[in-house]
């Protein structure tokens, strides 16, 4: 569903702000092993060398629900020799299949790193040389999109996967112009009524919880923080 040329620009000059001589490390599923092998081209041809990962879902899932703790839970010291030499990090998101929680022992649930939001010894680790190294990080939400999850879901898959690269290839600039412009409204503790035309009729009050605000740019502030652009962006949370 996507574009590889005009992705490869939203991606790498837009979003990641590539620039030429800079080392890219791309981290794909085994379902979108021709989206990264094209954004690598795409970074070769502005001067960047690049290496490519794979993860494939079987491989994954088993060593999740079966593999010695020594080995999965952290992170090994060769991705971390990788991570030291890595200036900008590109993943994708996945599996291909809906992940089984049910299959996943209770106490294993935790060693499932798919957003950098988790709170396990490979997060934790990894930041702790992301961080002081400002490795910018983006990852490929939209790849979330593949017909057996939209089987899940019920969902058009060829719907979803066409907004899902559209919405990446939304103008960031604008968005984080606009969302910057809505935070003063959510960080106070005013009354609040949504509607929406779909029928949506929702009151509640604020209370000065600080937002949370993804626009689509990894900033060297986010890379200071350690924080990842998840591509869709464009949302103001509490």
């Amino acid at each position: 569903m996507a574009n590889i040329p005009e992705l490869a620009h939203q991606v790498l000059d837009v979003c990641a702000s590539l620039k030429s001589g800079e080392r890219v490390w791309i981290n794909s599923w085994d379902h979108t092993i021709d989206l990264a092998s094209g954004l690598a081209w795409e970074c070769e041809k502005r001067n960047c060398p690049v290496i490519v990962t794979i993860q494939p879902e079987e491989l994954w899932l088993r060593s999740i629900k079966e593999a010695p703790l020594n080995v999965v839970d952290g992170l090994p010291a060769h991705q971390a020799a990788l991570l030291q030499e890595t200036d900008v990090y590109i993943y994708t998101l996945g599996p291909r299949n809906p992940i089984p929680w049910d299959e996943i022992p209770e106490e294993r649930q935790k060693l499932v790193t798919l957003w950098f939001f988790e709170r396990n010894k490979f997060v934790e680790q990894w930041k702790a040389i992301a961080r002081p190294r400002k490795v910018r990080v983006v990852s490929i939400e939209a790849t979330l999109a593949t017909p057996e999850r939209a089987k899940v879901l019920g969902l058009d898959f060829q719907e979803w996967s066409r907004v899902m690269f559209d919405g990446c290839m939304a103008d960031y600039h604008e968005v984080a112009r606009r969302g910057k412009a809505l935070l003063p409204l959510l960080v106070g503790e005013e009354d609040v009524h949504i509607t929406t035309p779909h029928g949506t009729d929702f009151h509640f009050k604020l209370d000065k919880r600080p937002a949370d605000f993804s626009w689509g740019l990894a900033t060297p502030e986010k890379a200071e923080r350690g924080e990842a652009v998840h591509l869709p962006a464009g949302a103001v949370e509490l």
